[in-house]
Parts: C-alpha cells; sequence; structure tokens
C-alpha cells in the first residue's frame, strides 16, 4: 500500500525572475509514505508526518486501485495517524 498527501502550499515562495511583477508563486508538494490496512472497511494506520498539513490524501492498494481517504485522528508526539478511506464498499487487499 502507498499514501500519497498532498500539502496545501508549500510555506516557501519562489520569485519568477525576469517578470515585471514579480510575484511570488505558490507550489504544491506531494509526500509518499507507507501503512497498513487494518480492517475491510478501510481504516489505514500510518505515520503522522506523512499526512501533516495534507490537503488531499490518496490510497494505493496492491499498486492499482487509488483511493480518496480522510484524516480520523493524528498524534504528532507519537508520529502516528488514522485514516478513513473513502469507499462504499469494503476494501480487498488481495
Amino acid at each position: 500500500m502507498k499514501l500519497q498527501a498532498m500539502p496545501a502550499v508549500l510555506g516557501a515562495f519562489f520569485l519568477v525572475g525576469g517578470c515585471e511583477s514579480e510575484q511570488p508563486i505558490a507550489r504544491q508538494a506531494s509526500a509518499l509514505g507507507s501503512g497498513f490496512i487494518i480492517d475491510e472497511k478501510g481504516v489505514v494506520i500510518t505515520n503522522n508526518h506523512v499526512i501533516q498539513g495534507a490537503e488531499d490524501i490518496f490510497v494505493t492498494v496492491n499498486g492499482e486501485k487509488e483511493y480518496a481517504a480522510e484524516i480520523v485522528g493524528a498524534d504528532p508526539l507519537s508520529d502516528i495517524a488514522v485514516l478513513k478511506i473513502k469507499s462504499g464498499s469494503e476494501i480487498s487487499t488481495t
């Protein structure tokens, strides 16, 4: 299983050289991590640092099927997070 988190926007901004206005451009980034599906309803355990600050979270199962997921709970101190896959049916991991 692979997790992909999309943070809202990086804290740093970059100036585009040569532009008259030299406006800052926001950059988006993604993070990859791993986790475990602990039941067929789509509950996932992963690391907090993987999903911290994320706007969108996607879980890929067996390198094939991708699901959106939401954060159920997270603890930065122990670096653990619980996610719930958004799916109308049971999640097969085989």
